[in-house]
C-alpha cells in the first residue's frame, strides 16, 4: 500500500488548511501544477498494478481529468469513494449508496491482475 495526496505537502490559505475547494486546484498555479504535473509523476513510477482511491469530489474531478488525459487508466480508479473527514457528515450516508458500484469496480480490478498474472 502506498498513501499519498493530491498535493503531498500541507497547503494552508489565508492560515487555514486548504480543503481543495477554494480556491478550486486549477486557479492556482502551484497547486495545479502539483495536481497535473507531479502528481502524475508519483504514479506513473509505480507499476500499472495500483488501485487508485481519490477520496473526495475534488481530487476525484482531478483524477478523471488525468484518466481523459491519458496519464492514468480508468480501471484502477475507485470513483466514488466519500472522503473519510470527520467535516464529512454525510460520509457513512454516501458509502453505502455507492458501496456496490465499489465492490463491483474492485472485482473487476482483481479480475483483471488476476489475468495478467496468469499471462506472465
Amino acid at each position: 500500500m502506498h498513501t499519498t495526496s493530491l498535493i503531498k505537502y500541507p497547503v494552508f490559505i489565508k492560515g487555514k488548511n486548504y480543503t481543495g475547494h477554494t480556491p478550486k486546484i486549477t486557479q492556482s498555479s502551484l497547486l495545479t501544477e502539483f495536481a497535473y504535473q507531479v502528481f502524475p509523476k508519483e504514479i506513473e513510477e509505480m507499476k500499472n498494478d495500483i488501485l487508485l482511491i481519490p477520496l473526495g469530489k475534488a481530487v476525484s474531478e482531478v483524477v478523471k481529468k488525468l484518466v481523459n488525459q491519458g496519464n492514468i487508466t480508468e480501471y484502477s480508479c475507485l470513483f466514488g469513494f466519500p472522503h473519510p473527514s470527520g467535516a464529512n457528515g454525510h460520509r457513512k450516508r454516501q458509502f453505502e449508496m455507492v458501496k456496490p458500484e465499489l465492490q463491483r469496480i474492485v472485482k473487476k480490478y482483481a479480475n483483471q491482475f488476476d489475468q495478467s498474472k496468469t499471462k506472465s
